[in-house]
């Protein structure tokens, strides 16, 4: 749900959040009623390069999550021509983006 709820703004130059005064305390939490009904299915496949064909686990299939969530958010809001380019998408910045793009296809 980071795409959707989490702002962590990051000073690249300084390295350091951009806003002194964040703390993940303000962020929202999602609930059940935020997350749809998931399965997960897996698949074992072991590693041929030691003896127990164990491996690393990372965050290799969270990587994509956020695209995958924005690209349905912005997709559902095809027909009012709306690009998302930043996350996080809350439900304040569609409003915000569905009027602008309203303005741009008046003009």
């Amino acid at each position: 749900m980071a795409p959707i709820v989490e702002r962590n703004p990051i000073d690249a130059a300084m390295n350091t959040h951009s806003n002194p005064d964040h703390c993940f305390g303000n962020e929202l939490l999602p609930t059940a009623t935020e997350l749809p009904m998931l399965t997960t299915l897996y698949k074992e496949t072991p590693s041929p390069l030691n003896p127990l064909g164990v491996k690393g686990v990372g965050e290799v299939g969270t990587i994509p999550a956020a695209a995958a969530i924005i690209s349905a958010v912005e997709h559902a809001l095809e027909p009012f021509g709306v690009h998302i380019a930043q996350v996080p998408i809350t439900p304040h910045k569609l409003v915000e983006l569905i009027a602008a793009a309203r303005h741009t296809h008046r003009h």
